[in-house]
């Protein structure tokens, strides 16, 4: 751990705790069949990633029990107490998260924990991940302004982003298009290409819960990916969407561009 690190808290406690709220939040705006989603997709993106077992196997019981503590705060200070010690945030995700998360989904499927134990288990875990994202290296940067817009999987709505893309070509970026993505098609390909800015275009409320999972999911597996979200959705439902912690969203083509503006911005200043 750098002497910088050591001097800066990993888990910042405003954005933790404004991070497991409005995952909270968005739960009560999402059917149950949706919630379960959105827990199953946190779980199942970080046991993907799952590390070597290096770690001590009650650390993993104690994180697990922390997540399910009265305290909310249980685990985001266990990860603080280990950062501090000297594990890196590669290793708090891999061998301490990641596990962590499969002991949490063993228990579900045993019904040895409810479904209520389980989204507060999910729902810290995200908050954690959002405190880890910046401390993950950025991809590098490409030698002209790149991003991929795609439109929210389920939703057949295609015109408006296929013609964000040609106005945002004639802008001078490069734009790849994934017009219909299946899910874990779309989420592979943002992390195979190591793509800065995602845009992803929903027509409507209707696509909240697909929008929702897929978010989540690419804040688990592509932390440093900034998301831009457009369309319809933000019209009708940009306060539910603004409880996913995206990077922008816009509602005209002008709002859009000024925000891929901004967001490039960052891409620069995350290489620094």
């Amino acid at each position: 751990m750098s002497s910088s690190e050591e001097n800066t808290e990993l888990v910042i406690p405003a954005l933790y705790e404004r991070a497991y709220a409005d995952f909270g939040r968005l739960g009560r705006h999402l059917p149950e069949e949706s919630v379960v989603s959105l827990a199953s997709e946190v779980l199942v993106r970080l046991t993907q990633n799952l590390g070597k077992a290096d770690v001590p196997a009650n650390d993993i019981e104690e994180l697990s029990t922390a997540l399910l503590s009265p305290d909310a705060k249980a685990a985001a200070n266990l990860i603080e107490d280990r950062f501090r010690k000297g594990v890196d945030v590669q290793s708090l995700y891999l061998q301490y998260l990641s596990p962590a998360a499969l002991r949490l989904g063993t228990q579900w499927e045993s019904d040895n924990i409810s479904f209520a134990d389980v989204t507060v288990g999910t729902g810290r875990i995200y908050a954690i991940m959002r405190n880890l994202a910046r401390r993950f290296p950025a991809p590098p940067l490409p030698e002209g302004k790149h991003a991929l817009f795609a439109n929210v999987p389920g939703d057949n709505h295609t015109l408006g982003v296929k013609m964000a893309a040609d106005l945002t070509r004639k802008v001078g970026w490069q734009v790849d298009l994934m017009l219909d993505p299946d899910h874990d098609k779309l989420i592979d390909a943002i992390g195979l290409s190591n793509y800065h800015i995602v845009g992803l275009s929903g027509a409507g409320e209707h696509a909240l819960p697909s929008l929702a999972r897929l978010v989540l999911a690419l804040r688990v597996s592509a932390p440093r990916t900034h998301i831009l979200i457009s369309g319809n959705i933000v019209e009708v439902a940009g306060d539910k969407v603004e409880l996913m912690d995206v990077d922008a969203m816009a509602r005209t083509f002008e709002e859009a561009k000024q925000a891929l503006d901004t967001l490039w911005t960052r891409v620069g200043a995350d290489q620094q």
